[in-house]
């Protein structure tokens, strides 16, 4: 991990994994908003589905790797023309999938802190030493 840059990381096979990853979940979430909202309505009850970021956000083609890569890092960077939402939706997304990346970078290169990294990828950066 010494000397990799916030790019480096953004740039690395394991980020583009990573986020392939969320973002299939994420678009599988808003799959079954928008089929259960069908299917209210086919029961005759009136219900829409509320309008989502993710929405614009795939309109936009940010769920393709590259895409998303050179987006984060002007969002990163502050110089991104997108919407506030559409900017913060990227950072937070982003930043999800850098934070997991790193946790598995710098366990392959420290094994031995293996275990440790992975309670804090499981738990939110709440590792044994931050509890005491």
């Amino acid at each position: 991990m010494e000397g990799k840059t916030i790019e480096d990381v953004v740039n690395s096979d394991a980020f583009a994994r990573n986020l392939s990853a969320y973002i299939k979940a994420q678009v599988d979430d808003r799959k079954a908003v928008l089929a259960y909202a069908v299917a209210v309505r086919k029961k005759g009850l009136t219900m829409k589905a509320p309008s989502h970021v993710i929405d614009d956000f795939l309109a936009k083609g940010f769920a393709d790797v590259d895409v998303f890569r050179e987006e984060f890092l002007r969002v990163a960077g502050k110089i991104s023309n997108e919407p506030v939402r559409l900017r913060e939706y990227i950072r937070q997304l982003g930043m999800q999938v850098y934070a997991v990346t790193v946790v598995d970078m710098v366990s392959e290169e420290f094994p031995e802190l293996k275990n440790e990294l992975l309670n804090i990828k499981e738990n939110g950066n709440k590792s044994k030493t931050n509890q005491e």
